[in-house]
């Protein structure tokens, strides 16, 4: 069933899995850059230390399907929970070589599976927010790019 795995998955599998109760990640992947392939190596590691959580990938190289309109840039992270993104990460990918890549993978990945776990455990949704670093530096707001942040213009941190 995929869970404690990292699979790979087609338009119509990703679309059926993103209208479940569960939580996935999603690895929007292009194969020509080389951080995919990194990336697809810590995330094969972490679904077997997160069985809560369904780990896929996808390959973007030929875009992102229509129900992902929002997503901008690829590559790219998605967490979704229950069908709603919850955090979205394309930053990440702008390291060039490994040892810049993977303690940015592993912080952003570790920050929102706990986030994600105190929310499955009971925690209410703002108060997890709070705990996640905002993509604007804004205090309580969302992790990804929203409305007053321009699409891959990020504030300094």
């Amino acid at each position: 069933d995929g869970v404690g795995s990292y699979v790979r998955l087609s338009t119509h599998q990703l679309f059926n899995l993103l209208e479940g109760s569960e939580a996935v990640l999603v690895h929007l992947a292009v194969a020509e850059v080389e951080a995919c392939s990194w990336m697809d190596e810590h995330l094969e590691a972490a679904a077997k230390m997160n069985p809560a959580v369904r780990f896929v990938r996808f390959d973007a190289g030929e875009g992102v399907p229509a129900y992902l309109d929002f997503v901008r840039r690829t590559p790219t992270l998605l967490l979704l929970q229950g069908g709603v993104l919850v955090a979205s990460a394309d930053e990440i990918f702008g390291a060039r070589e490994p040892s810049r890549f993977i303690p940015r993978a592993a912080s952003w990945l570790a920050a929102r599976l706990e986030a994600l776990g105190d929310t499955q455990d009971g925690a209410s949704g703002s108060e997890v927010e709070d705990e996640i670093t905002s993509y604007c530096g804004r205090k309580g707001c969302r992790a990804y790019p929203h409305e007053h942040v321009a699409w891959g213009n990020r504030p300094a941190a």
